[in-house]
């Protein structure tokens, strides 16, 4: 008798553990709205820095390949399937890991707006490498790439010295930074 009644405890002390009131499952709605609506946020933020970006004739590399850049792999792996990424599109998915400018700012215009995408850039919380393949830095873009703490690698050309000084002292001693000519 008493094995039975115990059982019968035990299944009640269950069906009270899974029971909640729907001020509970308000609260969790919202919580889930608004961290979905953070994420959607953040991808519309970097599909309109990546327009920025190629505009002004650089290429973007996301996460998944980031080794074609490095090791120049024709293999990269996303964790996310191919229909998925289609249908909410890449840069709800990954962040961008790298970004290359062969001919950087050509159409951008005026420094105020190349100040603007780098500063689009520093938001971008994946970003661990910047090249910059002929390309001339004004200070306004020295002083926007002192902003990009998370990287790990930088290749600049063209760069003044005194520039140059600013951004080895401005971004952490772990960041590999690289001056051509």
């Amino acid at each position: 008798m008493t094995a039975n009644r115990t059982t019968v405890l035990d299944a009640l002390a269950m069906r009270r553990l899974f029971r909640f009131r729907l001020r509970t499952l308000l609260l969790g709605t919202l919580v889930f709205a608004v961290w979905l609506g953070w994420w959607v946020s953040r991808a519309r933020e970097q599909a309109e820095t990546v327009r920025l970006i190629q505009a002004g004739g650089g290429n973007v590399y996301y996460e998944f390949e980031r080794s074609k850049l490095i090791v120049a792999s024709p293999n990269s792996s996303r964790w996310v399937p191919e229909w998925l990424v289609r249908r909410l599109g890449v840069d709800f998915l990954y962040d961008i890991a790298a970004v290359v400018f062969h001919d950087p700012f050509r159409s951008w215009g005026p420094p105020p707006e190349r100040a603007l995408a780098l500063e689009r850039m520093a938001r971008l919380r994946g970003l661990k490498d910047l090249v910059s393949i002929s390309g001339v830095f004004d200070t306004p873009c020295a002083q926007n790439i002192c902003r990009l703490t998370q990287l790990e690698n930088l290749y600049v050309e063209r760069i003044s010295p005194a520039d140059l000084a600013k951004i080895r002292q401005s971004l952490p001693p772990t960041v590999r930074i690289d001056a051509g000519d």
